[in-house]
């Protein structure tokens, strides 16, 4: 995985992922994460747009973030996500908590038309396997 910080004017970054976020890189997120804790920036946008993979140890890992940041009056905003990592967010619920934007230009600025729905995907009237039940898949 690629990790590059941008620093921002005052107390903001953002950082660009590119590659697979998982139990073997979650530790250079950490680490990078951890550095910006030390210098004191408490705004932090997390550009997902070249992630490929995320497991739960990414996952994790944005969970623990937003919670420090916004302890220190700060945020996390998460940007440009993949259609699949989008719904692995809606999914487990961490898009309903960290505000997730379609770019990074939006997430900088808190921009509200850029945020995305945190809504679950609408379950078909005849249920998600459709009128015939499970069965029929």
């Amino acid at each position: 995985m690629d990790i590059v910080v941008v620093r921002q004017s005052g107390q903001s970054a953002t950082v660009a992922l590119s590659g697979q976020l998982d139990i073997d890189t979650g530790r250079e997120l950490d680490a990078a994460l951890d550095d910006l804790r030390e210098q004191l920036v408490t705004g932090i946008v997390i550009d997902l747009s070249g992630l490929t993979f995320c497991d739960s140890t990414g996952l994790s890992a944005l969970v623990t973030t937003h919670h420090h940041r916004t302890a220190l009056g700060g945020y996390l905003r998460l940007a440009a996500p993949s259609p699949f990592l989008h719904r692995v967010l809606r999914v487990v619920g961490i898009a309903g908590v960290i505000p997730v934007y379609t770019t990074v230009q939006a997430a900088r600025t808190a921009d509200p038309t850029g945020l995305v729905t945190a809504n679950p995907e609408p379950v078909p009237p005849d249920g998600p396997f459709g009128a015939d039940g499970p069965e029929a898949s």
